[in-house]
């Protein structure tokens, strides 16, 4: 497989493969757009009047971006990602531990996401805990999607969600504006808390610093160090701070800092659900390539999307052993088998887990109907049936039945 079909994750971006600034900008942005750096803002939003609030928001996050900057003018004059660059820096086995680190703390915020999104929308709906868990499951393997297709897909995703975040945001504020009374009931509003200067700052630079020390891995696309730098900037310094200024407003206004809980709270649910889902996603795609990332440099494969066939591997491989082999939809072994032919799996892998799961599938109808379960041993043998075992095996197993049954 060649290095340009999977984003260059083990040399340099070729000259041809470089992006302008709107390309790099958007990908930025739907990276920062993310709701739990919202939470600091809502720690800020009670401890600062209005004015010293935007002070400190633009300063820790300008401060971010200048960070992130200053490593996205590397990584472009390199063409490297983050775990290369720290090859040259920590050496061959210094460079590993800095892959563990920054790949799984990558997997803390996917984690947290996926669950986030699970959660928030069981109880909307009013979902058992069975069904929010499932949720999870099919999130987990859904947010993979864009991050297997590469960049492209990150960017793609991210002209469709960044612009439609943006609109949902400011009719967020807009509504919250209003109900403070306009600026000068902003301006009015006490701080219930105290939060030091430095600490302050420090909680605005910490919510998203491994965030941009793992920019890099698209900064290195960038066409020239001038669209590395500006693209950083707006991804950081503006994206976010919004996302920081947007945490604060809830927390002023509706003691709430998310705002997908306050766009519920102002009537609107579907805009809310669009918020999260979108939110989410676009920087849940980035996380998981950024592991990916990670992975490949920690086991010296130039494969990234082996690293993503490889989580979707695991996870038929326990869905097999679970006993969910063709139900529930969306969350079967078989629904995991379909993931890997189409995320361009080899065909012995997946050869291999059509074949367990079939001789699986057969052995759960023999198991039925030995408990004289005949409508769970018919539905095993129209699963085989259905998953390509061929008449001839699916009618002997049934002779095997019957002459056990006799």
């Amino acid at each position: 497989m060649s290095n340009a079909g999977n984003d260059y994750p083990l040399s340099e971006v070729p000259p041809h493969a470089r992006k302008g600034l709107a390309s790099l900008a958007m990908v930025l942005l739907g990276f920062t757009f993310f709701t739990a750096t919202m939470f600091a803002g809502g720690k800020l939003g009670v401890a600062f009047g209005f004015t010293d609030l935007l002070w400190v928001i633009a300063l820790g996050n300008l401060l971010l971006g200048l960070y992130a900057a200053a490593l996205g003018h590397i990584a472009c004059r390199s063409g490297l990602n983050s775990v290369l660059m720290g090859r040259f820096a920590f050496g061959e086995r210094g460079s590993k531990l800095c892959d563990l680190i920054l790949g799984f703390t990558q997997i803390g915020w996917y984690a947290w996401g996926t669950a986030t999104a699970a959660v928030v929308l069981g109880r909307y709906f009013g979902l058992e805990q069975g069904a929010v868990l499932a949720l999870m499951a099919v999130f987990g393997l859904g947010f993979c999607a864009t991050a297997y297709i590469g960049y492209r897909g990150l960017e793609i995703l991210s002209w469709i969600a960044v612009p439609a975040m943006a609109l949902l945001l400011i009719l967020s504020m807009s509504v919250t504006t209003a109900k403070a009374g306009g600026l000068a009931g902003l301006l009015a509003i006490q701080p219930s808390a105290s939060l030091d200067l430095s600490t302050a700052i420090t909680l605005v630079f910490g919510t998203f610093v491994s965030g941009a020390t793992q920019a890099t891995n698209w900064t290195r696309f960038a066409r020239s160090t001038r669209v590395a730098v500006l693209a950083s900037l707006i991804g950081f310094f503006i994206g976010n701070g919004l996302m920081v200024l947007i945490g604060a407003y809830g927390a002023i206004v509706y003691q709430q800092p998310d705002v997908v809980e306050v766009l519920m709270l102002q009537g609107f649910a579907t805009a809310a659900l669009a918020m999260l889902l979108l939110n989410i996603w676009s920087t849940q795609d980035n996380t998981i390539y950024n592991f990916a990332v990670a992975g490949c440099n920690l086991v010296r494969t130039s494969r990234r999307k082996t690293v993503t066939i490889q989580r979707l591997a695991n996870t038929a491989e326990a869905r097999l052993n679970s006993g969910r082999l063709a139900t529930p939809n969306d969350e079967s072994a078989k629904d995991a088998i379909k993931a890997l032919r189409e995320a361009g799996a080899s065909n012995d892998l997946v050869s291999r887990l059509n074949n367990d799961l079939n001789q699986r599938l057969l052995a759960a109808a023999r198991d039925a109907a030995a408990k004289g379960d005949q409508a769970g041993m018919q539905a095993a043998l129209t699963a085989a049936r259905e998953n390509g075992v061929s008449a001839a095996a699916v009618n002997a197993a049934q002779r095997e039945i019957t002459a056990a049954a006799a």
